[in-house]
């Protein structure tokens, strides 16, 4: 996610920069469900997917506002 975003901001305007956002997006969608399968085999704790998840709602959250916020501008 922090790649796509870093990408964004320094290589890219406008839209393009919107794109990298969805696309960071879809990488917290994609580390979610990384996450389960870690839990499903007993790599992580059910405590420890809890935080893990409740991080990864946040940033899913702030980038949805975010995209949100750029697509009314353009």
């Amino acid at each position: 996610m922090p790649a796509n975003i870093v990408e964004g901001v320094n290589s890219h305007k406008g839209k393009n920069y919107l794109s990298h956002l969805e696309i960071a997006r879809g990488s917290a969608a994609e580390s979610l469900y990384w996450m389960i399968v870690l839990k499903e085999i007993g790599d992580l704790s059910e405590k420890e997917f809890r935080e893990l998840e409740s991080y990864n709602v946040e940033v899913s959250k702030m980038l949805s506002r975010m995209i949100s916020t750029l697509s009314t501008r353009h």
